[in-house]
């Protein structure tokens, strides 16, 4: 190899795994297993060893993935969160003893092995007995602050017994955080996505996928509803002069423990690679029966002197090991390749197994991702095929036994037609994927319409993927712009609806217009514009018409948007059949511009609505819009545009639509004209406009 060709190596491996980075952590949608990508970073990091003259401050070997979320403020770590070294052999496992044993100088250490938990790190920070604070990872040095949804975990008190600081040896510190990983049951887990399915959603990839986006909802009512548990592994005290007296892992484990924090009940300890390696057996026959993934184990040297003494890389503390057990395999017949066509148009070909235990569950189906994929694994209809499940990621077909091949397989040809509308297909270099690029195939339309009706989306109730399919079928709706044109009792005659189903979606949709802004955006289903995104863009552009304004130059410089990402919203946006769906929704009253608030200036204002929110609707008789809101600004109060659970009331006049309706069903205190006015003026009625 030449010096240059090792330099495009690097480069290349690089952004490869800052792009999986990018994926695991602020998206959590990974696309390969724990061990391809530790397989990338393992290259990457022996490269950079041979030719130290192309290492780089900023090569992801040396920093740690971040989860930060622009939508949450960022705290810094009272102490750098850093990631594990990884491991798959034992014989590694041998000579990080031997390291140990060489670096400490005595041959008599003592290790622990515990369950490495498959979920998202955690820092709890305590004071006085009281839950204060509580980050995400971030990237190693700060982290998001995610206190509010930490507080929904039940394992986790908000205050602890008032015997709290008789658990520690000696002086018990003012201050102290706790570290730990939350996680997803998989019981739990199981019934959020029975969930999901009935109310016609796609189902969560995984719990470490559904823990990761659950932490970073805005929403904690949401995060209570989902039920996340949690694992404590580590505490110090944020006070050194008072750090008490945590000699070993095992002691301090035990004062989490008598805090009432939750532990995991497996911790062993060895003093030899052989005694480690045994304890690694043990935990792997428990894996199968736990209510919770775990991915391997963690080895760490039990002393916590001897930890200090050995210190951390930039990335890893020198003393811990993290050790991956191989993602779950299993050898199965490939029965056919079928095709599926997604929203965007993009056309996936999809494996269907011969049904094979896998990883707990049953799987007859797994993702071959597209036909550059399926060619270089040279895969074949009726071969013999290895499906992997690693970190229970959507099965895929990790490779193919050759050997068994008996003459009759045969590849699956690219498309040249959409297989459901005909249309001569597109090649996507961007995506490395064919495209259907007619906006009115049935499964685009079928794929938009059931990601508006999403839950992250206008969260239509009601509205299940069967009967978008039956509404398309009977021609009552073509795009989503079509729902809000659906009349109750044209639903209520329909096969298998009545009065009741009709009242549930006509309700469903008109709350769907006042989702939150940036629900609105990501429902329009813009490519490449997942949830996050579509709140960046939120807090950016204040309307439809303002986002459809924006140059891929100024997309491209926001938070977690590329030049691509950018490309494909200029692209989308300006699209003619995306200005029509758009002015048809404007149209149907699904209004795309951001929810007015007016906030009030906080130099000391008081008054009857101090920090109150306040909704107006309909028409009033002696006031004007604009001197209803100057009243409610000069009663301490702001202005709201949509009705939500953070409203305290609403001001109704004449003809009063859909806020009021909304404020009924929340539970909202309404009051009418003179009601208003005796609130913010009491014993003053008189505010006419003459």
């Amino acid at each position: 190899m030449t010096d240059e060709s090792i330099r495009v190596e690097i480069d290349h491996l690089r952004r490869e795994i800052e792009r999986h980075n990018d994926l695991y952590y602020k998206h959590a949608s990974p696309v390969i297993s724990d061990q391809e990508y530790d397989a990338l970073e393992r290259r990457l990091r022996a490269l950079e060893a041979e030719y130290p003259e192309l290492a780089a401050a900023d090569s992801p070997t040396v920093c740690v993935g971040a989860d930060s979320d622009s939508r949450f403020p960022s705290r810094p770590h009272s102490h750098p969160m850093l990631s594990l070294a990884n491991s798959y052999d034992p014989l590694e496992v041998t000579a990080f003893v031997k390291r140990l044993r060489r670096d400490l100088g005595r041959e008599d250490l003592v290790f622990t092995v515990e369950p490495k938990i498959d979920g998202v790190a955690l820092a709890v920070r305590y004071r006085d007995g009281l839950l204060t604070t509580a980050l995400t990872r971030g990237d190693g040095r700060s982290g998001d602050d995610v206190s509010d949804n930490a507080r929904t975990i039940t394992e986790l008190p908000a205050r602890l017994d008032d015997s709290w600081p008789g658990v520690f040896p000696g002086e018990a510190p003012r201050s102290f955080e706790v570290r730990g990983e939350a996680y997803l049951r998989l019981t739990r887990f199981g019934q959020l996505n029975r969930m999901r399915a009935a109310e016609g959603l796609e189902p969560m990839a995984n719990p470490r996928n559904a823990t990761a986006g659950t932490l970073k909802t805005l929403d904690s009512r949401e995060v209570a509803r989902r039920g996340l548990s949690v694992f404590c592994y580590q505490l110090f005290s944020l006070e050194p002069e008072d750090a008490p007296d945590l000699s070993s892992h095992q002691v301090e484990m035990e004062v989490i423990r008598s805090l009432g924090l939750p532990t995991n009940p497996f911790l062993r300890t060895a003093t030899d690679p052989e005694e480690i390696m045994a304890r690694l057996d043990e935990l792997a026959v428990l894996r199968q029966g736990l209510d919770y993934q775990i991915d391997g184990a963690v080895i760490k040297l039990d002393d916590r002197a001897q930890q200090v003494s050995l210190g951390a890389t930039a990335k890893s503390p020198r003393w811990g090991l993290a050790f991956k057990f191989p993602a779950a395999e299993a050898v199965t017949r490939l029965l056919d390749i079928t095709v599926q066509v997604g929203r965007t148009g993009v056309i996936t070909p999809v494996a269907e197994l011969e049904p094979v235990g896998l990883a707990g569950s049953t799987v007859s189906r797994a993702t071959l991702h597209n036909w550059d994929e399926m060619a270089r694994k040279d895969i074949r209809i009726g071969d013999t095929v290895v499906v992997v499940k690693g970190g229970d990621i959507i099965p895929k077909i990790l490779r193919v036994l050759t050997d068994r091949r008996e003459g009759g397989e045969y590849a699956l040809d690219q498309p040249v037609d959409c297989p459901v509308c005909g249309t001569p297909v597109q090649s996507d270099p961007e995506q490395v994927a064919v495209r259907c690029v007619n906006p009115l195939c049935p499964a685009v339309l079928a794929g938009r319409l059931r990601h508006f009706a999403g839950r992250d989306a206008a969260d239509i109730d009601g509205l299940g993927g069967k009967w978008v399919d039956s509404f398309l079928e009977l021609g009552l709706i073509v795009t989503p712009d079509d729902l809000f044109n659906l009349e109750r009792d044209q639903l209520a005659v329909l096969p298998g609806w009545g009065e009741k189903s009709a009242d549930r979606l006509m309700t469903g949709l008109a709350r769907a217009k006042s989702r939150p802004w940036s629900a609105r955006i990501f429902s329009l289903g813009i490519p490449q514009v997942g949830v996050t995104t579509a709140r960046t863009l939120a807090g950016r552009f204040d309307s439809i018409d303002a986002l459809c304004g924006a140059t891929a130059e100024d997309l491209a410089d926001l938070p977690d948007i590329g030049p691509i990402v950018a490309a494909s919203i200029v692209e989308f946006l300006s699209h003619a059949s995306t200005s029509e769906f758009i002015n048809n929704l404007k149209k149907s009253g699904f209004l795309l511009e951001k929810e007015e608030i007016e906030e009030v200036d906080d130099g000391g204002l008081s008054g009857p609505m101090a920090g109150k929110t306040v909704v107006l609707t309909g028409t009033l008789d002696n006031l004007t819009r604009d001197q209803a809101k100057a009243l409610i600004r000069a009663a301490g109060g702001k202005v709201a545009g949509s009705v939500s659970g953070r409203t305290d009331y609403v001001v109704a006049g004449g003809k009063a639509g859909s806020k009021l309706e909304k404020a009924l069903q929340w539970g909202v205190e309404v009051l009418d004209e003179s009601g208003f006015l005796a609130l913010v003026q009491p014993g003053d009625g008189n505010h006419g406009n003459d």
